[in-house]
């Protein structure tokens, strides 16, 4: 759930991935940062009795209003990571392709082989059998670089993309910028 017509710009000031508030905001004075962790790892905070994760807000500043069923993935994994450089728009579908946990494969007992799967459009399609886990895995991964590919939604000023298009976000801890209350 995002802004409904507030203009966010009004609100905070957007440094490095954090969002501090302006003067004048109603129980909070003028610099503070905004957002705790909330149960899922991600920095939320309420305004106007709703509640709000940084990193929509911090994507709506930038490029405006998120479209309908599309989500904001974190690049680098890192959900306390709220720099807009690590923020891209992608589908529910795209923002599974992050699980790091699948495995792909399992064991067939049927027929003594690891069966390795993928998903895709909501279909699950079979890579093949293979006589031992490691192959299972290996083919799992190679399907998993060519289909599950995701899609820069930003325009780009230079010819390389920043937004996940290319390797150039590399995993950091951001909780050790965090005031201790936060964590």
């Amino acid at each position: 759930m995002c802004s409904e017509g507030t203009d966010w710009k009004e609100v905070f000031e957007y440094e490095d991935g954090f969002l501090v508030t302006k003067e004048g905001m109603k129980y909070r004075k003028g610099g503070e940062m905004i957002g705790c962790l909330n149960g899922n790892g991600y920095l939320h905070f309420s305004f106007r009795g709703k509640h709000y994760t940084v990193h929509r807000v911090v994507y709506e500043m930038h490029y405006g209003k998120i479209p309908e069923g599309m989500q904001i993935d974190h690049v680098n994994g890192l959900r306390t990571d709220n720099r807009i450089e690590n923020l891209r728009l992608v589908t529910n579908q795209e923002n599974c392709f992050n699980n790091t946990k699948a495995k792909g494969y399992y064991f067939d007992k049927s027929r003594g082989k690891y069966l390795a799967q993928i998903r895709l459009d909501g279909k699950t399609k079979s890579i093949g059998r293979f006589d031992t886990e490691e192959e299972a895995r290996k083919a799992y991964l190679s399907a998993k670089n060519k289909t599950h590919v995701i899609e820069c939604r930003q325009v780009c000023s230079d010819s390389l993309c920043s937004h996940g298009c290319r390797d150039t976000i590399h995993k950091k801890t951001f909780y050790k910028d965090y005031p201790r209350s936060w964590l």
